[in-house]
């Protein structure tokens, strides 16, 4: 039988952190319309600017900043941008509980939604270095292994 071999400790962690945040961001996504709809009421128009204005602030904003947080150490980046934008996503249903919930605060949401969701989801695109690194730790770690089984 052979023995279950890992990828390490910090390679499962980062996997598992971003499948959490792609999930709760895609939901999130989906829920927006949604929650215009059926809470607040809002028509075809004020959809669709919600869906489209979220898009178009998150790119806005990718451009000039897309060059400062290059130069960042990615953890403390991805770890910030998930924790405002739970943060963020929290609110909705706060607000709603309270009755304060409003279709500018879905708007605001959605902004820094799709802002933090640019610099938070990154593994796929900037934290490639990091990555490598986890894989390349990996990797001897498995060459290790192999050489002390003989």
């Amino acid at each position: 039988m052979a023995a279950k071999r890992s990828l390490g400790r910090q390679f499962e962690w980062l996997w598992a952190s971003y499948a959490v945040s792609t999930f709760g961001t895609w939901l999130a996504f989906d829920a927006f319309p949604l929650i215009a709809i059926r809470v607040l009421h809002a028509g075809p128009t004020e959809v669709s600017v919600l869906a489209a204005a979220g898009l178009a602030v998150g790119a806005a904003v990718a451009v000039p900043f897309g060059p400062w947080v290059e130069f960042r150490r990615k953890r403390p980046v991805m770890v910030a941008m998930d924790l405002t934008r739970f943060a963020a996503m929290m609110s909705v249903p706060a607000a709603f509980v309270l009755g304060w919930l409003s279709f500018a605060q879905l708007h605001v949401v959605s902004y820094h939604e799709h802002c933090s969701s640019i610099f938070g989801n990154f593994p796929q695109q900037f934290a490639q270095s990091g990555f490598q690194a986890i894989v390349k730790t990996a990797r001897r770690f498995v060459q290790h292994q192999e050489r002390r089984a003989g």
